[in-house]
Order: C-alpha cells, then structure tokens, then sequence
C-alpha cells in the first residue's frame, strides 16, 4: 500500500452484513406454499414484513430460483397463465386488426371515389356504399371485442405477477404500496388502453395523420404517466386525454355540422363508433364478419379452387 494509506473494511464489512442478513432471513424462514397445485400462494412472516431489509434484486432472483427448485408446480402455472394470456392477446390483436383495416379500407374507398367524382347513383357505387354502411355498423362490435380479449390475455398475462410479489416483496413506495389484485386490474386495462390506441394510431396513420397523431399522444403520454405507478400522474392522464378524446371526435365535428361551419382539415373521423349493449347485435356482427371474411377468401381464389374446397 502507498505510504500513509489506511485500509479501512467497515464499508466493506457493512456490505457484507447487509447481505448476510438478507441470506439469513431465507434460511430462517423457508419461503411455503399453502398447497402444491393450482395458484400458489406464499405464506411469509409478519416479522419480517415488518423488519424488511432494503430491497434487493440479487435476493429477489435468489428467493425465485430457490421457491422454483423446491415446487415445481409454480414454473408450471406461471407458464400456463403466461401461455395462454398471450394466445388470448394474439386472438384480441388479430380481431381488433382486422376490424380497423376493414374499416380504413373502406374509408379510402370513399375518399377515392369522392375525389374521382364518382356518381353516387351508379349501381357500382351504391353496391359499394351498402358494402361500406354494413363494415362501419360491425366496425365498434368487433373492435372493442378485440378489446376485451387484450384485456382479459393481459389479466392472465399478469396473473403470476401476484405469486412473485410475495416471494420477494417491493419497496413501499410505488408500486408496492398498492394491493397487488388492484396492479394486476389497473395495470391490463391502461395497458390495453394505451396499446388499442397506440394500435389504432398506425393502422389509420396513412388515411387520417392528424386523428392517429392525437390517438399516438394520448397513447404516449399514457405510457409514460402510468408507467410511474404515481394515481396522481395517472389521474391527470385520464383527466386530460377523456376531454381531449370526447371534444376532437365528438363535440367539435357536431358543433360545425349543426352551425354550418368548415370542417378544418386537422379535424378528422376515424369512421363509425356507435356501440349498444344489445346481444343480438353483437351476434350479428359476428355472423356478418364471419360472412364477409369467406366472401374475401372466395374472391381471392381461383373458381377451379374454390370448387374442389367445396
């Protein structure tokens, strides 16, 4: 050592006990499931609850990986739910693709014929139009539909989230603070939120830019908000964003329609968004779509095809 240098451990020390203190709190008391199968629970002890170390990811992993050696049954079911929250994610996305394009497809149709000065009353035209009228009617079923399933694969996606929280805790602060059924709620539904919007953005990027950019904001400035776990932040998020929503696609385009006004350019519509509660109408979008989507599949085959499939 260079001359008039002191080695001084206690840091080091400090450390060490640190970590051998949380060490020591898994030996002393084994992390249990209640019962072996299904949704694990882990009973820990209130004393150390109370008495926590600072949290440490080192330990987390080590609290994991030795609960994991020991029941096996808990790899198995966190990867079932994460399995099958993902397949319903991907049947969600496939629904909710599928109606948007649908309906920016048509959209653009409309736009082309009106800049063509197509005439409305040709047969072609209003065989078109009656196409167009029955995509915009199944267009809100089908999308919030999409909706629900990314909803409810999220909710199962996150279901294990709630077993590892108990085997190695949070700090207090954030997210820990909250109860974990309310993280696993709260967080699939701005999730699914954030990522309908952000989804629905792209797709009518090309035919509508100033309504995806206000969908791409809204959709942003949700994922960096909510992300922080802080209600505040999160309340200011919906605060903002559900006016912003109601007066650009909804209150302003009525009030130049009923005072006869210029629509301006940056205002645009993202096609139809009427939605009840009736189920019979639910069943019949479906029973349409499903229609609609065998029609498109025989128009792009060949006849001689088409013939030997039937």
């Amino acid at each position: 050592l260079p001359e008039g240098f002191r080695y001084d451990g206690s840091r080091v020390r400090e450390a060490h006990r640190v970590h051998a203190a949380q060490l020591r709190g898994i030996e002393e008391y084994p992390l249990l499931a209640k019962h072996e199968g299904g949704n694990i629970s882990v009973s820990l002890p209130a004393a150390e609850d109370d008495h926590h170390d600072p949290f440490s990811f080192a330990t987390a992993w080590w609290r994991i990986h030795r609960f994991s050696e020991a029941h096996r049954s808990f790899q198995n079911d966190s990867l079932v739910w994460v399995v099958f929250g993902q397949m319903v994610n991907i049947l969600g996305f496939i629904l909710l693709c599928y109606s948007e394009i649908r309906m920016v497809l048509a959209v653009r149709a409309q736009d082309t014929r009106a800049a063509l000065g197509a005439p409305p009353h040709a047969q072609e035209a209003q065989d078109e139009d009656k196409r167009e009228q029955e995509i915009a009617a199944q267009r809100p079923f089908l999308t919030t539909t999409g909706a629900i399933f990314l909803f409810i694969g999220t909710i199962c996606f996150l279901t294990p989230l709630c077993n590892v929280l108990a085997l190695i805790g949070l700090p207090k602060e954030g997210v820990g603070a909250w109860p974990c059924w309310m993280v696993v709620f709260f967080g699939a539904l701005f999730a699914t939120v954030m990522f309908a919007l952000f989804a629905i953005a792209i797709m009518w990027s090309c035919t509508r830019p100033w309504a995806a950019l206000v969908l791409l904001c809204v959709s942003v400035c949700g994922n960096l908000l909510c992300s922080t776990a802080n209600p505040l932040l999160i309340m200011l998020w919906i605060g903002l964003s559900c006016p912003l929503l109601y007066w650009y696609f909804e209150w302003y385009p009525a009030w130049c329609r009923d005072g006869d006004h210029r629509m301006p350019d940056w205002c645009q519509g993202i096609g139809s968004r009427e939605l009840d509660w009736d189920i019979t109408h639910w069943g019949n979008s479906y029973k349409t779509a499903g229609m609609g989507v065998m029609r498109d599949v025989k128009g792009l085959l060949p006849e001689s095809t088409y013939q030997q499939i039937e």
